[in-house]
Protein backbone atom coordinates (compact mmCIF):
# COMPACT_ATOMS: atom_id res chain seq x y z
CA UNK A 1 0.00 0.00 0.00
CA UNK A 2 1.15 3.40 -0.52
CA UNK A 3 2.19 5.56 2.39
CA UNK A 4 2.01 8.91 1.64
CA UNK A 5 3.53 9.99 5.31
CA UNK A 6 6.41 7.99 4.16
CA UNK A 7 6.55 9.66 0.98
CA UNK A 8 6.45 13.28 2.18
CA UNK A 9 9.26 12.28 4.66
CA UNK A 10 11.02 10.70 2.66
CA UNK A 11 15.08 11.79 1.69
CA UNK A 12 13.90 12.79 -2.17
CA UNK A 13 10.75 14.76 -0.91
CA UNK A 14 12.35 16.56 1.85
CA UNK A 15 15.22 17.55 -0.12
CA UNK A 16 12.55 18.95 -2.82
CA UNK A 17 11.25 20.68 -0.17
CA UNK A 18 13.96 22.26 1.68
CA UNK A 19 13.43 25.85 -0.05
CA UNK A 20 9.50 25.42 0.34
CA UNK A 21 7.50 28.34 2.54
CA UNK A 22 5.07 26.91 5.64
CA UNK A 23 2.40 27.23 3.64
CA UNK A 24 3.85 25.04 0.52
CA UNK A 25 4.28 22.29 3.23
CA UNK A 26 0.86 22.56 4.52
CA UNK A 27 -0.48 22.49 0.92
CA UNK A 28 1.81 18.80 0.46
CA UNK A 29 0.06 17.30 3.20
CA UNK A 30 -3.09 18.87 2.74
CA UNK A 31 -3.05 17.46 -0.96
CA UNK A 32 -1.78 13.92 0.40
CA UNK A 33 -4.25 13.80 2.60
CA UNK A 34 -7.40 14.58 -0.27
CA UNK A 35 -5.95 12.52 -2.30
CA UNK A 36 -5.79 9.15 0.03
CA UNK A 37 -9.54 10.13 0.95
CA UNK A 38 -10.52 9.81 -2.79
CA UNK A 39 -8.41 6.62 -3.18
CA UNK A 40 -10.30 5.57 -0.21
CA UNK A 41 -13.98 6.28 -1.91
CA UNK A 42 -12.75 4.63 -5.30
CA UNK A 43 -10.46 1.75 -5.57
CA UNK A 44 -9.90 2.94 -8.85
CA UNK A 45 -9.25 6.70 -10.26
CA UNK A 46 -8.93 8.37 -13.60
CA UNK A 47 -6.21 11.16 -13.56
CA UNK A 48 -5.81 14.07 -15.99
CA UNK A 49 -3.53 16.52 -15.99
CA UNK A 50 -4.78 19.10 -18.08
CA UNK A 51 -2.65 22.85 -18.21
CA UNK A 52 -5.29 25.94 -18.97
CA UNK A 53 -3.96 28.45 -20.53
CA UNK A 54 -4.37 31.71 -22.91
CA UNK A 55 -3.05 32.31 -26.27
CA UNK A 56 0.16 34.77 -26.97
CA UNK A 57 -1.15 38.29 -26.76
CA UNK A 58 -4.33 37.73 -25.28
CA UNK A 59 -4.84 40.09 -22.11
CA UNK A 60 -5.50 36.37 -19.94
CA UNK A 61 -1.70 36.09 -20.42
CA UNK A 62 -0.81 39.03 -18.53
CA UNK A 63 -3.60 39.95 -16.51
CA UNK A 64 -3.68 37.93 -13.13
CA UNK A 65 -7.15 39.09 -12.10
CA UNK A 66 -8.66 37.84 -15.73
CA UNK A 67 -6.97 34.84 -15.44
CA UNK A 68 -8.47 34.30 -12.00
CA UNK A 69 -11.86 35.48 -13.27
CA UNK A 70 -11.64 32.77 -16.09
CA UNK A 71 -10.93 29.91 -13.86
CA UNK A 72 -13.24 30.60 -11.49
CA UNK A 73 -15.84 31.06 -14.08
CA UNK A 74 -14.81 27.61 -15.50
CA UNK A 75 -14.40 25.66 -11.82
CA UNK A 76 -18.16 27.21 -10.97
CA UNK A 77 -19.65 26.50 -14.32
CA UNK A 78 -18.46 22.45 -13.89
CA UNK A 79 -20.92 21.61 -11.39
CA UNK A 80 -23.67 21.79 -14.42
CA UNK A 81 -21.30 20.17 -17.52
CA UNK A 82 -21.94 16.54 -18.51
CA UNK A 83 -18.17 16.34 -18.62
CA UNK A 84 -17.73 16.65 -15.15
CA UNK A 85 -20.33 14.11 -14.49
CA UNK A 86 -17.81 11.53 -13.13
CA UNK A 87 -15.26 13.78 -11.50
CA UNK A 88 -14.71 12.87 -7.69
CA UNK A 89 -12.38 15.68 -7.24
CA UNK A 90 -9.41 18.07 -8.24
CA UNK A 91 -6.30 20.03 -7.86
CA UNK A 92 -5.18 23.38 -9.25
CA UNK A 93 -2.47 25.70 -8.86
CA UNK A 94 -2.21 29.13 -10.20
CA UNK A 95 1.72 29.25 -12.03
CA UNK A 96 3.48 32.57 -13.72
CA UNK A 97 6.27 32.42 -16.83
CA UNK A 98 7.49 34.77 -18.98
CA UNK A 99 6.66 33.11 -21.81
CA UNK A 100 3.02 31.35 -21.25
CA UNK A 101 2.03 33.96 -18.50
CA UNK A 102 -0.12 33.13 -16.17
CA UNK A 103 -1.78 29.70 -16.29
CA UNK A 104 -3.18 26.98 -14.38
CA UNK A 105 -2.07 23.09 -13.74
CA UNK A 106 -4.76 21.09 -13.01
CA UNK A 107 -5.30 17.29 -12.15
CA UNK A 108 -9.03 16.26 -12.26
CA UNK A 109 -9.99 12.92 -11.18
CA UNK A 110 -12.81 10.65 -12.48
CA UNK A 111 -14.54 7.52 -11.07
CA UNK A 112 -12.13 4.82 -12.57
CA UNK A 113 -15.20 2.30 -13.16
CA UNK A 114 -16.92 5.18 -14.48
CA UNK A 115 -14.89 6.88 -16.99
CA UNK A 116 -11.86 5.04 -18.66
CA UNK A 117 -11.29 7.17 -21.84
CA UNK A 118 -8.63 10.19 -20.22
CA UNK A 119 -7.96 11.61 -23.54
CA UNK A 120 -11.21 11.77 -24.67
CA UNK A 121 -12.50 13.94 -22.11
CA UNK A 122 -9.19 15.61 -21.70
CA UNK A 123 -9.63 17.35 -24.70
CA UNK A 124 -13.41 17.57 -23.87
CA UNK A 125 -12.52 19.78 -20.90
CA UNK A 126 -9.94 21.82 -22.88
CA UNK A 127 -12.26 22.41 -25.56
CA UNK A 128 -14.74 23.69 -22.63
CA UNK A 129 -12.38 25.98 -21.94
CA UNK A 130 -11.17 27.48 -24.82
CA UNK A 131 -14.91 27.97 -26.45
CA UNK A 132 -16.95 28.13 -23.72
CA UNK A 133 -15.37 29.83 -20.93
CA UNK A 134 -12.76 32.44 -22.89
CA UNK A 135 -14.52 32.91 -25.83
CA UNK A 136 -11.41 31.54 -28.00
CA UNK A 137 -8.53 32.91 -26.62
CA UNK A 138 -7.60 30.38 -23.77
CA UNK A 139 -5.12 27.59 -24.93
CA UNK A 140 -5.03 23.74 -23.01
CA UNK A 141 -2.33 21.08 -23.58
CA UNK A 142 -3.38 17.43 -21.75
CA UNK A 143 -0.60 15.36 -20.13
CA UNK A 144 -2.06 12.10 -20.63
CA UNK A 145 -1.78 12.63 -24.66
CA UNK A 146 1.63 12.17 -24.17
CA UNK A 147 2.09 9.52 -21.38
CA UNK A 148 4.13 7.43 -23.39
CA UNK A 149 6.13 9.96 -24.46
CA UNK A 150 7.02 11.46 -21.12
CA UNK A 151 7.62 7.75 -20.08
CA UNK A 152 10.42 7.26 -22.82
CA UNK A 153 11.41 10.91 -21.01
CA UNK A 154 12.08 9.54 -17.39
CA UNK A 155 9.05 11.67 -15.96
CA UNK A 156 6.80 10.18 -13.49
CA UNK A 157 3.91 9.11 -15.51
CA UNK A 158 1.07 9.34 -12.21
CA UNK A 159 -2.12 9.54 -14.82
CA UNK A 160 -4.53 8.02 -16.42
CA UNK A 161 -6.44 4.76 -14.73
CA UNK A 162 -4.18 4.24 -11.25
CA UNK A 163 -5.58 1.38 -9.12
CA UNK A 164 -5.44 2.16 -5.47
CA UNK A 165 -2.48 -0.59 -4.45
CA UNK A 166 -0.41 0.17 -7.41
CA UNK A 167 2.19 1.62 -5.28
CA UNK A 168 4.91 2.75 -8.44
CA UNK A 169 1.60 4.72 -10.31
CA UNK A 170 0.32 6.52 -6.86
CA UNK A 171 4.20 7.91 -6.16
CA UNK A 172 4.07 8.90 -9.21
CA UNK A 173 1.01 10.37 -8.72
CA UNK A 174 2.32 12.45 -5.46
CA UNK A 175 5.70 13.57 -7.34
CA UNK A 176 3.09 14.91 -10.09
CA UNK A 177 0.98 16.75 -7.14
CA UNK A 178 4.60 17.92 -5.36
CA UNK A 179 5.38 19.90 -8.77
CA UNK A 180 2.23 21.74 -8.15
CA UNK A 181 2.28 22.81 -4.72
CA UNK A 182 5.91 24.35 -5.69
CA UNK A 183 5.46 26.97 -7.58
CA UNK A 184 3.26 28.57 -4.72
CA UNK A 185 5.85 31.18 -3.18
CA UNK A 186 7.03 31.80 -7.22
CA UNK A 187 3.56 33.10 -8.44
CA UNK A 188 3.14 34.82 -5.20
CA UNK A 189 5.94 36.84 -6.04
CA UNK A 190 4.50 38.14 -9.94
CA UNK A 191 1.20 38.87 -8.21
CA UNK A 192 0.41 42.84 -7.57
CA UNK A 193 -0.33 44.09 -4.32
CA UNK A 194 -3.99 43.97 -4.70
CA UNK A 195 -4.21 40.29 -5.39
CA UNK A 196 -1.56 38.99 -3.18
CA UNK A 197 -4.24 37.25 -0.55
CA UNK A 198 -5.76 35.49 -3.17
CA UNK A 199 -6.20 31.63 -3.49
CA UNK A 200 -3.09 30.42 -6.19
CA UNK A 201 -3.62 26.69 -5.01
CA UNK A 202 -6.56 25.01 -4.11
CA UNK A 203 -8.26 20.97 -4.26
CA UNK A 204 -11.50 19.54 -3.38
CA UNK A 205 -12.90 19.31 0.06
CA UNK A 206 -12.74 16.08 2.01
CA UNK A 207 -16.32 14.76 2.11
Amino acid sequence: MFNSTKFILSEQCQYAMQTWSFSDSNNLRSTMKYIDHLFQKRSRLLAIRIDLSFRAGTEGQYNAELAREYFSRFMNNRRNNSIFANEMGYIWAMEWGPERGFHYHCIFFYDGHASQQDITIGSRIGSYWINEITQGTGYFSCSNDNKSELERKGFPVGIGMIHRNDVGMRENLAWIATYLIKNETNIRAVLPESLKRFRTFGHGEIK
